[in-house]
């Protein structure tokens, strides 16, 4: 459990210290974050809403209209706001207040970091040629050269670069326009414009996109609208004329009865009037003809009640033709027209409109719950037999009422009948006479029945009102810039200039297979770090400046004042420097290291006994002296293979040739007895002996040497060596110590907190804070 603990640790720290190596990334991103929230955060968005009351009572539904939602399953007394909603959503009505508010051109204006759009402030209209082929959604620049002409230039799709007079048409194929400056004081030239001729249908969608409207609540007949825009002022214009478009559109429907009727009214006048005309014309004649002024007493009562008969059968036949069309609705169920009672007809049956609302009621009912309960639910198959039992004493009302009118019809009939019969008795001329008086009468009687129908309808137009009234209109008191957006637009791009870069460094950081962190190596070994070596600016030919100062330097004076009190009981101290592989600046500690202790009059040698690649060898630059290969194979004496180097203290015995060494050859050099004597030879003579050996995770030459080995330094390199060769170092559980080099950050390291981390000696751990 603890372990377990302990990885985590390690695997937090190790990632913070990734993310803090690389903080100048964080850094980047950040001031990218903030130049993009700032562009975010100029591009305002405002939202603007308005209110409006729909006012249902003033509809009402005909008895067609209830059949027909019975038939669509649909709530009746929710239908026409639900369908207001979507007519006031619709592209149709959007697109009609655009074309009232003239947004056919976008005019711009070139600002450094994002264009300005202008909304009534250009420097310049733009007049577009009617019934001419545009070109959309392409900017077009305009350059002022002088008060009379500027200069237009479009890039797309056809270049195009000329020069016009301000009021004077430019017209080709592609477009048709004309530029007006506003007043002789405006100037083009105080900035770069352009403009953009708006394709109407795309420009009605993206507005019906940003376009909301609801129900306030369910309950109530108040419809919200609301509309986001970068321009405040243009949000305000838009849904103010889309309320007005709105309106309009609706006192228009309702009139369109009104304006049919008129127009009926007027068409039938006409012809009453040429009839009228003929009649009065047929009696004059009559009169003057026969000098007849007046009809007799019993004409005059004849003639009253066949008008009074003739009017009542009338009104008996609208009656009966419209309750036939009810009872053929009723029977149609693919009727979808509606059933509209003729202007004046005035039919109002109480008990007929009680039926209909009874049906109303139990149809409402069942759609609502409908939705919430199965076909077998008990109270929705008695709505259902409640709704059947409805439309059956509608039609039985229906056919009483029409058989009735029928029977009413005979009795009329047959009453004309009989006073027809009467008046066949009276004398010619009078005969005659009751003719033309009748004809007369009932052509003035239809005249003017229609002009008081017209002047009823004309009324009733005049007095119409709107179903919809607006409650609060849109302005700039309903308008705010969104708060929320500006936040977005500064949290949403500086949150991801930490989280980008955080998900980058530590997925990498996390399929890496080299040691990235120093907390890695507590993990994955048991091994003590004795050393700390930072990158170094001053390496030539990888040796330090012997009276350098730099951090680096001083690293490796730590290295020897750990290994002084490591080693303080072995004398003389014979010490291996190796690594996992090569690359991972083996030579380069071993040479320093060496260096560092004969700084302090400490006489020491360094052996080259990496036989694989002599890097050491190569490195100090004795590649053609004889050396240990030479004393193995030929029995050199080794007096004579000691080479002094430039730095005092320090001698040093080369490889020798070691072109024709092969593996076999190698590994049976190691076992020799003379590699044993090598070593002890020069015990007495230096204090410190230093040897480099070939890389111990590809080569096992140096484990014969062991038993000559005080103490084995072995070297990894931060961001270089691998995990995986980090197992292998746990073979060496006695006298070995890493030495880490290129280590990140290394100025930065509190070592008191630091190195205590890892197993460190106390005595190294305050070593390192001298």
């Amino acid at each position: 459990m603890n372990k377990k603990y302990k990885e985590e640790d390690i695997n937090l720290n190790k990632y913070l210290l990734v993310l803090k190596k690389h903080k100048n990334l964080f850094l980047i991103f950040f001031i990218m974050a903030l130049v993009l929230s700032i562009l975010l955060m100029n591009k305002n968005n405002y939202y603007t809403y308005a209110t409006l009351l729909y006012n249902q009572n003033n509809q009402t539904d005909d008895i067609a209209t209830i059949f027909q939602q019975f038939k669509q399953n649909t709530p009746i007394n929710t239908k026409k706001i639900e369908t207001e909603l979507i007519v006031l959503n619709s592209l149709h009505l959007t697109k009609k207040a655009l074309e009232r508010l003239s947004v056919d051109v976008s005019y711009f204006k070139e600002e450094i970091f994002d264009d300005k759009e202008l909304y009534e402030e250009s420097p310049f209209q733009i007049k577009l040629a009617p019934e001419h082929t545009q070109l959309h959604n392409e900017p077009i620049f305009v350059r002022e050269i002088n008060d009379i002409s500027c200069r237009i230039h479009i890039q797309n799709p056809i270049k195009t670069d000329t020069i016009i007079r301000f009021n004077e048409w430019l017209i080709n194929d592609r477009f048709a326009f004309k530029i007006i400056k506003e007043d002789s004081n405006s100037s083009l030239s105080s900035g770069s414009f352009y403009f953009v001729i708006n394709n109407l249908n795309q420009l009605a969608s993206d507005y019906q996109k940003k376009l909301k409207v609801s129900l306030a609540n369910e309950d109530a007949d108040i419809i919200n609208l609301g509309f986001s825009g970068n321009i405040a002022k243009r949000n305000v214009d838009f849904l103010n004329k889309l309320m007005d478009v709105y309106i309009e559109v609706d006192l228009n429907n309702q009139n369109i009865t009104a304006h049919n009727t008129i127009n009926f009214i007027d068409a039938q006048l006409a012809k009453v009037v040429d009839s009228l005309k003929i009649a009065e014309g047929a009696l004059q004649s009559f009169r003057q003809d026969n000098k007849i002024v007046d009809l007799g007493k019993e004409g005059y009562v004849y003639l009253e009640k066949l008008n009074t008969l003739e009017k009542d059968k009338s009104e008996l036949e609208i009656k009966l033709k419209y309750y036939s069309n009810i009872l053929n609705y009723i029977n149609k169920s693919d009727q979808v027209n509606k059933t509209i009672s003729p202007p004046g007809a005035n039919i109002n049956d109480p008990l007929l409109n009680k039926l209909i609302k009874d049906l109303n009621d139990a149809y409402n009912e069942k759609t609502m719950i409908s939705r919430s309960v199965s076909p077998q639910n008990p109270r929705l198959i008695q709505l259902n037999t409640t709704i059947q039992a409805n439309i059956d004493s509608i039609k039985e009302f229906v056919t009483n009422i029409i058989e009735s009118s029928i029977t009413e019809m005979q009795y009329i009939d047959n009453q004309i009948y009989q006073i027809n019969g009467r008046i066949s008795e009276m004398p010619t001329t009078e005969l005659q006479m009751v003719g033309f008086e009748r004809k007369f009468e009932l052509n003035d009687k239809i005249y003017n029945f229609l002009l008081q129908k017209k002047a009823e309808v004309s009324i009733a137009g005049a007095s119409t009102v709107p179903n919809i009234r607006i409650i609060d209109h849109a302005s700039q008191q309903t308008t705010s810039s969104s708060l929320f957006n500006k936040l977005l637009s500064l949290i949403v791009p500086v949150s991801l200039a930490l989280f980008i870069p955080c998900i980058f460094l530590i997925g990498k950081e996390a399929i890496s297979s080299k040691i990235t962190n120093l907390k890695e190596i507590e993990l994955l070994t048991t091994l003590p770090i004795i050393g700390l070596i930072p990158k170094s600016s001053n390496k030539k030919n990888n040796l330090l400046v012997p009276n350098d100062s730099t951090n680096t330097l001083e690293a490796f004076r730590r290295l020897r004042s750990e290994v002084f009190k490591i080693l303080k009981y072995k004398s003389p101290k014979v010490i291996e420097v190796s690594s996992c592989v090569s690359g991972e600046n083996k030579t380069y500690c071993c040479i320093n290291l060496t260096t560092t202790i004969a700084q302090a009059n400490k006489k020491a040698l360094l052996l080259d006994l990496d036989f694989r690649k002599p890097e050491l060898t190569k490195t100090l630059g004795y590649t053609n002296n004889n050396g240990i290969i030479n004393y193995l194979r030929d029995g050199k004496n080794l007096s004579q293979l000691i080479v002094k180097t430039k730095y005092e203290n320090v001698d040093f015995i080369p490889i020798g040739n070691n072109t024709t060494l092969i593996n076999e050859d190698i590994e049976a050099l190691f076992l020799l007895p003379q590699m044993d004597e090598l070593i002890s030879n020069f015990k007495n003579t230096y204090e410190y002996i230093i040897i480099e050996t070939a890389p111990i995770a590809l080569f096992s030459d140096s484990q014969n040497l062991e038993k000559n080995i005080d103490y084995k330094i072995i070297v990894l390199r931060q961001n270089y060596s691998l995990k995986n060769n980090l197992q292998i170092l746990n073979n060496f559980k006695k006298n070995t110590g890493l030495v880490i080099t290129e280590v990140d950050n290394y100025s930065g390291i509190d070592y008191r907190k630091f190195l205590n981390g890892f197993k460190l000696k106390k005595e190294f751990t305050q070593d390192y804070l001298i």
